[in-house]
């Protein structure tokens, strides 16, 4: 049994919230995101994901039931909010691609022999330079 503070609970209620605001029925949503908010924040924390995402659809809420100042005020806040926290996405640095695991290296490697291993699926979009080799870490 979930219970009322389990995450997949909070977030069926957050659904059930946007829901409403997307038919149509803005201040319904906002009542329901109030409460789902409060909840998230105590039980993820404020930085998690999904309370900032509460955030966000509160904020998009407000602003469809009229209620533009308050919109703006919170969609500012998420927004800072979610630069200081998420990092910059890991495809943007190039990190050589090591495993221990044979089965995993696979699908990336060309060879599992102990020969020079060439990463697959990542020309295109990274330069051809930034391309690394893997190294074999097994017998």
């Amino acid at each position: 049994m979930l219970g009322p503070d389990h995450p997949y609970t909070l977030t069926i209620r957050g659904n059930l919230a946007r829901f409403l605001g997307e038919g149509g029925r803005a201040e319904e949503a906002v009542a329901q995101l109030q409460p789902v908010l409060e909840d998230r924040r105590r039980v993820l924390g404020p930085d998690h994901r999904l309370t900032l995402t509460t955030r966000h659809n509160l904020g998009r809420f407000l602003g469809q039931g009229g209620r533009v100042q308050e919109a703006m005020a919170q969609l500012r806040a998420v927004l800072e909010d979610r630069l200081r926290v998420v990092r910059p996405p890991l495809l943007a640095i190039p990190i050589p691609m090591v495993t221990k695991q044979p089965e995993i290296a696979g699908r990336h490697a060309a060879d599992n022999e102990g020969r020079e291993l060439q990463p697959r699926g990542v020309r295109g979009w990274l330069p051809e330079a930034s391309v690394t080799t893997l190294e074999p870490l097994w017998p």
